[in-house]
Parts: C-alpha cells; sequence; structure tokens
C-alpha cells in the first residue's frame, strides 16, 4: 500500500523544438499507487531527499544538483509544489522551459523527480526520465529578387524569385518549385544545393495567368532534417493580375486609320527631291507622264517604281 507516480504523457506547445525556443512542457502525471501522495513536489533536472548522517530524512529537498545544460526552466525555479494526488487521479502540470541555444540537434533526455510523503509519513521520491527532439531547421528566407514588374491576364510575365540563408550555417536545399492556380508557370522548378550563410539562390520563371485578379504563388524549397526525414519551407507570394487593353490600331495617327477605313485609305506623297523633280520634268518633255506615283504597293518610299509588276 504505497503511491506510484507515473508521467503518464507529455506534450509541448511548439511542435518543433530548436536552439533558443522557449516552449511550455505539459506534464500528466498519474498515481498509479494504492495510497495517496502527500505533498508532492516536482523537480525539474532530478532530485533527492536531505538525510542526516544516520540516513533520517530532513526537512527540505535538494533540487540544485540537475543538469541545465540542454534545458533550462523558466518564469520559475526548478522545483514546484503539486500537493496531494489521490490513488488513479491524473493531474496536469505545466513549466516553462528554453532550449539552450548551444544546444546540438537530437534526442535528448529530461529528467523529473517527484519527492511525496506516503500514509506513514514516510519520503519517498521517484525519478523519471523523458526524451523531447531538438532539431535545427535552416533560416530561410524567399521572396522576389527585384519588384516585379505589372502581371498581365494571358501574357507570359517575368516571375524573378530567389531564397536567401539567414542562418549561421551553410545549408543544403534539395527542390525549388514554383506553383500557381489559374496560372501556366514554366521554368518553375530547379535543384538549389548547398548555400552559405547570408547568400541566396535564384530562380526566374515564367507565369502566363488565366485571369485578372489576385493570384497566389506558392513556393516550397524541400530539404532533409537533422532525422532524415524529408521537409518542405513553403511560402505564399500574393501578385495582382490586370487586364490588357489593346487600343484601336493607328489610334491618333493620321497616316494608319482604322482597319474598316482602310480601302479608302491614300497615302501622302514623299517628299520630292531636285533629282526626281528633274527626272519628273525630263520625263514630261519625253511624253513619259511626269506624275508624282503614290501608291505603296507598286512604289517605293523615295516615289520611284518598285521591282514589283
Amino acid at each position: 500500500m504505497r503511491p506510484q507516480l507515473v508521467i503518464q504523457s507529455f506534450s509541448t506547445d511548439e511542435a518543433t523544438l530548436q536552439p533558443g525556443t522557449i516552449f511550455d512542457l505539459n506534464l500528466s502525471i498519474t498515481n498509479q499507487g494504492n495510497s495517496t501522495a502527500k505533498s508532492v513536489t516536482k523537480i525539474l533536472g532530478g532530485g533527492t531527499v536531505e538525510t542526516d548522517l544516520e540516513g533520517t530524512p530532513q526537512p527540505g529537498i535538494s533540487g540544485g544538483s540537475g543538469d541545465f545544460t540542454l534545458f533550462a526552466p523558466l518564469d520559475s525555479s526548478n522545483i514546484q509544489f503539486i500537493g496531494d494526488i489521490l490513488p488513479g487521479e491524473t493531474v496536469e502540470e505545466t513549466q516553462r522551459i528554453i532550449v539552450n541555444v548551444n544546444t546540438t540537434p537530437g534526442a535528448h533526455s529530461l529528467n523529473y523527480s517527484f519527492v511525496y510523503l506516503t500514509e506513514d509519513g514516510e519520503k519517498v521520491v521517484d525519478n523519471q526520465v523523458i526524451t523531447l527532439l531538438v532539431y535545427r531547421l535552416p533560416s530561410l528566407q524567399v521572396d522576389f529578387s527585384m519588384e516585379p514588374g505589372p502581371f498581365f491576364a494571358n501574357q507570359p510575365n517575368l516571375l524573378p524569385l530567389q531564397v536567401v540563408n539567414l542562418g549561421k550555417q551553410t545549408v543544403i536545399l534539395g527542390n525549388m518549385q514554383v506553383t500557381a492556380s489559374d496560372a501556366l508557370l514554366e521554368n518553375n522548378i530547379a535543384l538549389v544545393g548547398a548555400i552559405e550563410s547570408g547568400f541566396y539562390f535564384t530562380l526566374d520563371s515564367m507565369i502566363t495567368p488565366y485571369q485578372a485578379g489576385p493570384v497566389e504563388i506558392l513556393v516550397s524549397v524541400s530539404f532533409t532534417d537533422d532525422f532524415n526525414q524529408p521537409q518542405s519551407y513553403d511560402t505564399t507570394l500574393l501578385v495582382d493580375v490586370i487586364e490588357m487593353e489593346m487600343d484601336d490600331f493607328g489610334e491618333g495617327d493620321d497616316q494608319f486609320p482604322p482597319f474598316e477605313d482602310f480601302d479608302n485609305w491614300e497615302s501622302a506623297p514623299a517628299e520630292e527631291t531636285f533629282w526626281q523633280k528633274l527626272l519628273r520634268v525630263l520625263k514630261g518633255l519625253i511624253g513619259l507622264g511626269s506624275g508624282v506615283k503614290t501608291d505603296p504597293m507598286f512604289y517605293g518610299d523615295e516615289g520611284f517604281p518598285s521591282d514589283l509588276p
């Protein structure tokens, strides 16, 4: 007839833990024994019961000998008082913790000790270990490499993109892929490879939107995490597509009227040079005609007959 405290399950409010991450660790603690655990105290990093030279437990708890090089408590000490836990009862406890910036990626253990009194007044310590996964994901920024020009519907438009490594270490990336709904994309996938800290990789894609309006462009960069699992860094860019406006052909130009008036078009005569005027006078003297020919289908820009019949 004694208590038995067990961490039944735990979770974190941050999906991915990285060096420098501050998170809340939620513990579900269950008393699986047959008696009440009185005055329960939770100790992050592990703790012991103070005893005298004869081994008699003394008042107080020793919790300062734990290892906090990987994880350290925030907003409170590593010792938290819970209270009594009845047989079969489950209590939820939360503690704020920070991942040390020097923590390497991997699976790291975290020690917990529960110090409590039994029904007979005996002081007992239950020691347990949980495991937390720490990642070091690449710090990336995906954006336009330069200010893009206007995007027109049903017209090919340049889509200048780049991915920048903002981290302090070189990263190795996989494919960079660009997708969009209601648009045709060309040259939209490329293998990135290694990018050193502060450097970038550019990709110039071509996009042909099918209609005017806002278009979401999804840029995905694949990589492999520290546990050899495929991951993807996704960014959504928004562009506005406008409708192409075609003015009437030749509007505002006297030499190029609208197509419906093309049958009544008479080209303006070209300005004659001195030798052209002299040649026309000589042709008139010998009876070959001295009129100016302006038909562009049979005469060149200078008013002379072309090679066409």
